[in-house]
């Protein structure tokens, strides 16, 4: 497909998406066509099903339809397109998660992923989604029993970082802080966990050649 840059007849994202915003069906048919396969990129580094990833860049078009009047031309379209697309991946994690603190934590280590991506090109990350909730479990259970009770207390259970330094009789910026160690210590468990499973996963090393 011509890309705008180089062909000046060719409509660029943002004159399509002010376009379909009028209801220009075929406008919003271009947009698909453009940038399905990039955003099917971006959702396969954390699911395996293909037919899932196909849902969620399909759900991703049927929310940039319905959110359309909220977008402003004069602003890069592909980037606010994927934050669309990653919402509905959010979304699919949070309906397969078994609890929603897990969904949470899960949600930020998919962005550290797709930041990492972003960064190194993203060859090579298949991070699934049910190996993070693995590799996020056996971190947890790393965790001190103090430390495992804050991180429970405050995700899992809902408990606000208010509520729970005024429990534990620190300050809220004290935990605040804390807790922040602790996701950052908890990422860490879980990047090395998923290195070292794809090291010694004999369905990988049977794809190397």
């Amino acid at each position: 497909m011509p890309s705008p840059a180089n062909n000046p007849s060719v409509p660029s994202d943002e004159a399509l998406a002010h376009r379909a915003a009028q209801g220009d069906e075929q406008a919003l048919e271009q947009l698909y066509l453009r940038h399905q396969g990039v955003l099917r990129a971006q959702v396969a580094r954390h699911i395996a099903d293909s037919e899932a990833v196909h849902d969620i860049v399909q759900d991703a078009f049927i929310d940039l339809l319905k959110g359309l009047h909220s977008y402003d031309p004069t602003r890069p379209f592909l980037p606010w397109m994927r934050v669309v697309c990653r919402n509905c991946l959010f979304r699919y994690l949070r309906q397969q998660a078994p609890r929603r603190g897990h969904s949470a934590m899960v949600e930020e280590l998919v962005q550290q992923v797709d930041a990492q991506a972003s960064g190194h090109g993203g060859e090579g990350d298949n991070w699934t989604q049910p190996s993070m909730l693995a590799a996020l479990r056996r971190c947890l259970q790393g965790l001190s029993a103090n430390h495992h009770d804050v991180i429970s207390a405050h995700y899992l259970e809902g408990v606000s970082l208010v509520d729970l330094a005024q429990r534990l009789g620190c300050t809220a910026n004290a935990l605040m802080v804390r807790v922040h160690r602790l996701r950052g210590k908890l990422k860490t468990c879980v990047q090395r966990s998923l290195a070292a499973s794809s090291t010694t996963d004999p369905l990988q090393q049977g794809r190397q050649p």
